[in-house]
């Protein structure tokens, strides 16, 4: 069965909240100047796409903020029930865009 959470009530949204309000004035060029290999370990590769998340103001902590937050949606379930082609009801929408980033984040 697909989830049916609310994305922004979690324990997990909250926390990436207060990480943003910490971390809202960073400057992009910083975490380059401070991160060496900032697009190897922020961006994916396939055969003929290029994710870069390297220009986005995402650290380490963020990243595993946001591998939380995939689980407490229940990103297993909500994968499976995609792959079993489960009806995808009108309020999960966001909680798709979550999957589906999460998706991305995870393969970093």
């Amino acid at each position: 069965m697909f989830p049916s959470v609310k994305t922004n009530e979690t324990n997990a949204w909250k926390k990436l909240e207060a990480a943003y309000s910490a971390k809202k004035q960073t400057h992009i060029k910083d975490l380059f100047a401070t991160d060496t290999n900032r697009f190897t370990n922020y961006s994916i590769q396939t055969e003929n796409i290029l994710f870069d998340f390297s220009k986005n103001n995402i650290d380490a902590e963020t990243l595993h903020l946001l591998i939380d937050l995939a689980n407490e949606c229940g990103l297993k379930d909500g994968i499976d029930a995609m792959f079993a082609a489960e009806k995808l009801i009108k309020q999960r929408i966001e909680l798709c865009c979550t999957l589906l980033f999460a998706i991305l984040v995870v393969h970093l």
